[in-house]
């Protein structure tokens, strides 16, 4: 368990590196101008994101010096390691911004089925089921964080009325009516879900950005589903905060943290007390290492014939 925590750390310590060093281009009073705009009022109401293909423009060097790093990293895990070369010509740069917001050519690029027709996979090198669709996402994650960051900046200096508290970064979401399965900035499927302890809200967390936004409580992220006896819910242990949501109607899970069991209440005993003391709360770690520390949870919903659209990191 310690090595694939130090495994997810390594990955957070790449991104943070590189997000440091990213710039974009654009400015918050660029955004504040979009989200004044019709353009951007009539795509909220049509349930679309916020940010497009167009809106994109990162550092091509730095990404690829981050897919480099994250590929090496990822090689010790690989059975048969692949070979990367750098994204160069502008015909790929465009095909792999418009895959990495686009939720069918993202699934697809990450299945098993990987195929010629996910122009993505030109960068490929290798057979089989390549891992390089999930260390391209984990390399294009540090952009996409930055450019959400710089939304909530606009968000915060709009002179547009606030639709929500929040409370800051990327999470400004959580108050809103987006209540989509969708994230709401770069448009991406959900990886993992929290419930959170004060409430007993659900909220999910974007695969691409690291976006956070609330969602219904009984629903179905990825096809709307709200009969309630489609829906239902299983753990290893009763009193563990990890579960996971299954939906019988499109046949696909999402992992959630319950952050009302990190406290364990109810204990009795002053070694589990001492225990709890000793741990640090559910609600104040990093969800991304939760989600690679639960596996077995993955395996659970996989044998039951359910499925997730963002499980290239189980590869590993």
């Amino acid at each position: 368990m310690n090595e694939v925590i130090d495994f997810g750390k390594s990955i957070l310590e790449i991104q943070s590196e590189i997000r440091d060093k990213f710039s974009p281009a654009i400015v918050a009073r660029e955004f504040i101008s979009r989200k004044e705009s019709n353009d951007y009022m009539e795509r909220q109401v049509r349930g679309l994101p916020f940010l497009t293909a167009s809106d994109i423009d990162i550092d091509w060097d730095l990404f690829n010096f981050g897919l480099q790093r994250l590929n090496l990293l990822c090689k010790h895990r690989i059975e048969k390691p692949v070979k990367i070369k750098a994204i160069q010509s502008q015909e790929e740069k465009q095909v792999l911004i418009h895959n990495m917001l686009n939720r069918d050519s993202t699934n697809s690029m990450n299945s098993t089925n990987e195929s010629s027709t996910s122009r993505g996979s030109r960068v490929f090198k290798g057979g089989g089921v390549s891992p390089l669709p999930l260390i391209i996402q984990l390399a294009f994650t540090p952009f996409m964080e930055k450019y959400a960051n710089l939304l909530i900046e606009a968000e915060r200096k709009s002179r547009l009325p606030r639709s929500g508290g929040g409370s800051g970064g990327r999470k400004y979401y959580k108050e809103t009516n987006w209540l989509r399965g969708i994230c709401p900035i770069c448009g991406r499927d959900p990886f993992i879900a929290k419930i959170e302890p004060e409430t007993g809200k659900r909220y999910l967390h974007c695969c691409l950005c690291r976006t956070e936004w609330a969602f219904k409580r009984i629903g179905c992220p990825f096809c709307g589903n709200i009969e309630q006896k489609k829906l239902r819910f299983f753990y290893v242990d009763e009193n563990s905060p990890y579960r996971v949501d299954v939906c019988d109607e499109c046949k696909k899970y999402i992992k959630t943290v319950d952050t009302r069991k990190s406290e364990d209440r109810g204990q009795k005993t002053e070694n589990r007390k001492q225990k709890t003391e000793n741990r640090k709360p559910i609600k104040d770690r990093v969800l991304f290492i939760d989600y690679v520390t639960t596996t077995y949870l993955d395996k659970l919903a996989q044998d039951e014939g359910f499925y997730s659209p963002d499980t290239g990191l189980l590869e590993l």
